[in-house]
């Protein structure tokens, strides 16, 4: 089966996030006879640059997938429809919604200037409420004026979990439900279980946010729930400042912060030190406005390094579990008391909060079955062509 994916950012990309890495786990994690062709960007997410070296317009091995990069210039319906013609695929995966690659692909379909192959559309999250909140005039507008222009015709659509299907169908009325199949992200593989931490200490929380630095993930929110908290805290804030005008409001949240807090921004994080990061932490944050699945959660847990998390994910109650504590974002009184459990909290408490978090995120990945309803997803998406 040859997948022709269209994904705004890939390898040797670091920075695009959930998208990247859940086509890099479907090629890694796919067995033989899924063949990904993928049609990337010649740079990174919010970069100028391209990438040093590599070839644009030309197919490449990267891994277990050839990938094409594209320049901005090439970057055309025109364009996208022939390399979508010529590629011969069985199959299209578009990987977002709302980016341009995707939109320019629809239209070039629509237009007759792509095979109609049969279409796969994963929006990665983003007909969450907290998602199409964002701009929401505009979204919802081009939602509409996509469906009446034809553009979704004859796609079926991938949710991640049972509550992104419920979101799309939201977003999306007129489809119908059988058109929305469920097939989770892979999570690719966990650390091992003998991750060093460093002892917690009552009275003094290491927490860390990993994350892009943007209004979906929320960092504000975590900086005011601390603003009250009692003893010594520290939050270090690792990931990609792409929206100037939100880190001007965190960094103005941090400066309004007491004495025992503080907040340090680290920089990016490069993927191989995201393991021994949480393990220099005690407490991961996490407030986001949504997510369809949540790879910086996953490694997390994995990482024995519980989780403060809101309650818009599919992953379960972390309180209820033992690995964290999930809080829904409407009640900041609960957040701030659950951050004042974390710094309040002794090393032994704290151990087996540690242990659990890593067997609650094998578990939930396991329940999932990736491997075997993506699978499931992608042939039926050729048997209905």
């Amino acid at each position: 089966m040859k997948i022709l994916t269209l994904v705004d950012h890939y390898l040797p990309g670091t920075r695009g996030g959930g998208q990247l890495r859940t086509v890099q786990n479907l090629v890694l994690g796919l067995p033989p006879g899924h063949d990904f062709w993928i049609v990337t960007r010649n740079r990174d997410h919010a970069s100028s640059e391209p990438y040093p070296g590599l070839p644009v317009l030309r197919w490449v091995d990267v891994g277990r997938a050839r990938v094409l990069y594209l320049p901005p210039d090439a970057e055309t319906v025109a364009r996208i429809g022939a390399i979508a013609g010529e590629a011969g695929a069985d199959l299209v995966y578009a990987n977002s919604l709302f980016s341009r690659m995707t939109i320019r692909y629809l239209v070039a379909r629509r237009l007759g200037l792509a095979a109609r192959s049969p279409l796969l559309i994963a929006p990665r999250g983003e007909c969450s409420p907290g998602a199409l909140g964002i701009r929401a005039f505009r979204k919802r507008a081009f939602l509409r004026l996509g469906w009446a222009a034809g553009l979704y015709r004859g796609a079926l659509w991938q949710a991640s979990t049972e509550r992104e299907r419920d979101d799309v169908l939201r977003a999306l009325p007129r489809l119908a439900p059988e058109e929305v199949l469920i097939a989770p992200d892979l999570s690719g593989e966990p650390p091992p279980a003998d991750v060093v931490r460093h002892e917690k200490v009552s009275g003094r929380a290491r927490l860390v946010f990993i994350s892009r630095v943007a209004r979906m993930k929320n960092l504000h929110f975590a900086l005011r729930a601390l603003a009250t908290v009692r003893g010594e805290v520290t939050l270090d804030v690792f990931g990609p400042t792409d929206d100037p005008g939100y880190w001007r409001e965190c960094e103005a949240e941090a400066l309004r912060l007491p004495s025992n807090v503080s907040m340090r921004y680290r920089g990016e994080l490069p993927p191989d030190r995201v393991v021994e990061t949480f393990a220099a932490h005690d407490f991961s944050v996490l407030p986001t406005l949504g997510e369809n699945f949540g790879h910086v959660i996953f490694e997390s847990l994995a990482a024995r390094c519980p989780v403060v998390l809101s309650d818009r994910t599919a992953w379960p109650d972390l309180g209820r579990e033992g690995g964290g504590f999930t809080i829904p974002l409407e009640d900041p009184s609960r957040w701030t008391a659950a951050l004042q459990a974390c710094v309040d909290m002794g090393p032994e408490t704290h151990e087996a909060m540690a242990d659990r978090a890593r067997v609650v995120a094998l578990g939930f990945v396991e329940r999932l079955g990736p491997v075997r309803r993506n699978v499931e997803m992608f042939e039926r998406c050729l048997r209905r062509a």
